[in-house]
């Protein structure tokens, strides 16, 4: 999902926690997901619906701060 459609859902109170932890599709950084009420984790896409993948821990936080979310949790 895109950073607009889950500050959507985060400004909605769908959203419960966001997190920051190490890609697992063989790029090297960090992906931002967040999950919802349910349990179910939305990941941080482009546009295009590609996985946003940062260079650092500190830009990934960022990312997630962007969203809404004053408190990050990080999953190494």
């Amino acid at each position: 999902m895109t950073r607009d459609q889950l500050r959507q859902m985060y400004q909605n109170q769908v959203l419960v926690e966001a997190q920051v932890e190490p890609s697992l599709h063989g790029q090297s950084g960090w992906i931002v997901a967040c999950r919802d009420a349910r349990g179910q984790l939305h990941r941080l896409t482009d546009y295009a619906g590609g996985e946003c993948c940062y260079g650092s821990l500190d830009d990934a936080m960022e990312s997630a701060q962007q969203i809404g979310f004053a408190q990050v949790r990080i999953i190494d």
